[in-house]
């Protein structure tokens, strides 16, 4: 398998590159295969610059401690509570 950006199986490069073959010159066939890849990177960068911009704005933010109330804490916990009981039952009546 040939490792570029876009992976693409040997077999399927070389059929494809012998179909070109018949109608295009080879360095045209190179040069479109490397424009096509170049665009790729220029995407993949792109999208790894915006990631870390991100990451380093996120960083700059103070994290909000907003959470939930004690009672719906409570609520949720007695629901996990109740769940769990009700699957213990059920398991040990099989």
């Amino acid at each position: 398998m040939t490792k570029t950006l876009i992976d693409i199986p040997d077999e399927l490069l070389a059929d494809a590159m012998r179909l070109l073959r018949v109608t295009t010159k080879a360095d045209a066939v190179r040069t479109a295969l490397a424009e096509a890849v170049r665009r790729r990177e220029t995407e993949a960068f792109r999208i790894a610059r915006q990631v870390k911009d991100d990451l380093v704005a996120a960083r700059a933010r103070p994290i909000g401690w907003g959470g939930i109330s004690d009672e719906r804490a409570e609520e949720l916990i007695a629901d996990i509570r109740r769940h769990r009981d009700e699957r213990q039952d059920y398991l040990d009546s099989l």
